[in-house]
């Protein structure tokens, strides 16, 4: 029995632990390999569901941006066709008070508001105005004039230059 417990055991063994039966350097590299490679797969489908819950989330805030435009946006249309209607009746009352006339008034008003509307809308369709919706996404960060001033690639400076 001393003899057993005076014994080095397999893994204090100065070789290092000791390998299973049947198994070579060439099982024990290609262990790793397959280890390596479920590694990476994990790996893979955990970036895969992360892109996914990536794209998801974009969309949803785009999604809420939407219905929050679509909800504002709905409730400024309401309200500016208010304003108008009140400046409608507004610009009739004024008629009316100048003029005596009830029955043509109402008309008169609406038909002022709408002649203002169409040239305020004419102005703004003769200045072409750009308000920068799409600049980050359509415009380059160098203008094309600076573009074009510089060498072509593989040009060479010539010697008249300066030098």
């Amino acid at each position: 029995m001393e003899s057993d417990a005076s014994s080095p055991s397999p893994e204090d063994s100065p070789a290092g632990p000791q390998l299973a039966s049947g198994r070579g350097p060439l099982g024990r590299l290609a262990g790793h390999a397959t280890g390596l490679s479920d590694d990476v797969r994990a790996w893979l489908e955990l970036r895969y569901k992360l892109a996914k819950i990536k794209v998801f989330e974009r969309l949803d805030e785009r999604g809420d941006k939407l219905v929050l435009y679509f909800i504002v946006g709905t409730i400024g249309v309401v309200g500016g066709l208010m304003l108008l209607l009140a400046a409608s009746f507004g610009v009739s009352w004024i008629i009316s008070a100048w003029t005596g006339w009830t029955i043509g008034a109402l008309f008169l008003g609406f038909l002022g508001v709408a002649v203002v509307l169409f040239a305020v809308a004419g102005l703004f369709f003769a200045a072409k105005p750009r308000f920068g919706l799409f600049t980050s996404r359509t415009r380059a960060a160098v203008s094309e004039d600076r573009v074009m001033e510089g060498r072509a690639a593989g040009e060479r400076v010539s010697s008249s230059d300066g030098a």
